[in-house]
C-alpha cells in the first residue's frame, strides 16, 4: 500500500515538473523553426502606416513599415523582429533591410522594417549634442509606436499572426542605437540631465518617460549599435546579441564620441560595453567580435548576412524555446566574488576555478591584464591602473562570468 502511494506521489510530482517545464517552451518551437531556413518563399506587406510625427526641423512625416512573413506558414502565433535601418540618423530607409528581413522570415520569424524620423536640418553648421539626442529620442518614440501597433494588433485581429510575448527589436548602426536605447532604458534608470531634457521635449514613451507599464520585449539584436550609458542595463532588461567590428571607426566597439565630418557629436558606449554590462547583471548576452576596422563589415556580403542571421536566429531561438537552460547557464559562475570594490592597490577574486582565464579590460575595450588563476583566491595588483571603470571576464572550460569594478 505504502509503495503504491509513493508511486502515485512520485508520478504526480513528475507530471507537475513536466508541465512546468513545458509551459516555458513556446508552442511555435518545433526544433526547426527559428533555428534554420525552413521556408523558401517570403511574402511582403509593404507600406503599412503605423504613426506620424514632426521631424526636428518641423516637417510632418508619415511613418510606415514593411512586414516580411514566411509564405504558406500555418503557425498562428510567431516571434517578431522589429528592425531599424542605419545611416547616422541623417539618411537611409527601411528598404535597406530587405535582405535581412527576408532571411529572418525564411526561418519562421515575422520581420518588420520600420521608418523613423531622421535629422533633416542643414548639416552646416553640424548638429549639436542636444540636437542629436533629440533625434535619437524621436527615433525611439517611432520604434515604440511600431512595437505598440504590432502589440495591439496581436491582441486584436492579429493581422500578422504575431505572439505578443515574443517581440524582439534591433537594427543596424543608427537603427541599433535606436533599438538598444529603447530596449534597455526604463523609468528607474539614471539617464542624465541632457537625455531627460530631450525626453521632456518629446512625446512620452511609456515605461521610459513615465512609470506606466511598458510592452515587455524578449530581446535585442544589435548590429554595430551603441547605448548612451551601459550603466542603465539592469537584470530586468531583455536578452541581447551583438555583432561589432573591433576597430569600428563609426560606432565604437568600446566607449567614445561619435563623429560627423570629424567633429565629435555625442558620447556612446558600444557592443563590448553593452555585453559586459549585461553579463555583469545576469542578462543573457552574446558578443560576436569581428577583427578589423570596418563598420558593419560582416553584412557587406550575402554569406556574411547569412552567417549573422544564423547566429542571431539561434540566439533568439534559445531565448524563445529554451528558457530553462538559458537561466541555468546564466547562474554558472556566480560563486566568484571580487573585493574590494572600489579598488585602490589590489583586487581579489574569491572562488575562482583553477586554470580559469582572467581578462581585464578598460571602458574602451583595451586589455590591461591577462592571466590564469592557479588557486581559488586570485590576487591582481591594480597599482598601475588608471582611475576608472574596468571589466573582468573569468572563463573556465565550462562557464564564464563578467564582473565590473572601479579603480580609485
Amino acid at each position: 500500500m505504502m509503495k503504491n502511494i509513493f508511486l502515485i506521489i512520485s508520478f504526480s510530482l513528475l507530471t507537475i515538473v513536466n508541465l512546468t517545464v513545458s509551459a516555458k517552451v513556446n508552442t511555435s518551437c518545433d526544433d526547426y523553426r527559428y533555428k534554420q531556413v525552413i521556408f523558401s518563399e517570403v511574402e511582403v506587406t509593404s507600406k503599412v502606416k503605423f504613426s506620424e510625427g514632426k521631424t526636428i526641423n518641423g516637417a510632418d512625416q508619415e511613418l510606415f513599415f514593411d512586414v516580411y512573413e514566411p509564405k504558406r506558414d500555418t503557425v498562428s502565433r510567431r516571434a517578431v523582429v522589429v528592425l531599424a535601418f542605419g545611416g547616422s540618423f541623417i539618411e537611409g530607409d527601411r528598404l535597406q533591410l530587405a535582405s535581412i528581413c527576408t532571411e529572418y522570415a525564411k526561418r519562421g520569424y515575422v520581420a518588420v522594417s520600420i521608418d523613423y524620423r531622421l535629422y533633416d536640418k542643414p548639416l552646416i553648421p553640424l548638429p549639436t549634442t542636444p540636437e542629436m539626442l533629440d533625434v535619437v529620442i524621436k527615433a525611439m518614440i517611432d520604434m515604440d509606436a511600431a512595437v505598440s501597433y504590432l502589440y495591439d494588433d496581436a491582441k486584436g485581429d492579429n493581422t500578422y499572426r504575431i505572439d505578443s510575448e515574443l517581440i524582439f527589436v534591433g537594427g543596424v548602426s543608427a537603427g541599433s542605437i535606436t533599438a538598444t536605447n529603447y530596449a534597455m532604458t526604463d523609468f528607474s534608470d539614471q539617464i542624465g540631465a541632457e537625455v531627460q531634457t530631450a525626453l521632456d521635449a518629446n512625446n512620452e514613451i511609456d515605461g521610459i518617460s513615465n512609470s506606466e507599464d511598458r510592452i515587455k520585449l524578449k530581446g535585442v539584436v544589435n548590429f554595430s549599435g551603441a547605448i548612451r550609458d551601459a550603466a542603465v542595463i539592469d537584470s530586468q532588461d531583455p536578452a541581447v546579441i551583438s555583432f561589432h567590428d573591433r576597430e569600428d571607426g563609426v560606432v565604437p566597439y568600446g566607449g567614445t564620441e561619435i563623429e560627423i565630418f570629424g567633429q565629435k557629436i555625442i558620447y556612446v558606449e558600444g557592443s563590448y560595453l553593452i555585453d559586459s554590462a549585461a553579463k555583469a547583471v545576469g542578462v543573457k548576452s552574446e558578443l560576436n567580435t569581428i577583427e578589423g576596422d570596418g563598420h558593419v563589415s560582416y553584412l557587406s556580403s550575402p554569406s556574411g548576412i547569412v552567417d549573422a542571421m544564423t547566429k542571431s536566429s539561434l540566439f533568439m531561438y534559445d531565448v524563445i524555446c529554451n528558457e530553462v537552460s538559458s537561466r541555468e547557464e546564466l547562474a554558472i559562475g556566480n560563486e566568484v566574488k571580487l573585493y574590494p570594490n572600489p579598488a585602490i592597490n589590489e583586487i581579489n577574486l574569491g572562488g575562482v576555478k583553477n586554470n580559469s582565464g582572467v581578462l581585464i579590460t578598460d571602458i574602451s575595450g583595451k586589455t590591461v591584464y591577462q592571466g590564469t588563476a592557479v588557486s581559488d583566491l586570485h590576487r591582481i595588483s591594480t597599482r598601475d591602473f588608471s582611475s576608472g571603470v574596468y571589466f573582468i571576464r573569468i572563463t573556465s572550460e565550462t562557464d564564464s562570468q563578467t564582473i565590473q569594478f572601479q579603480k580609485l
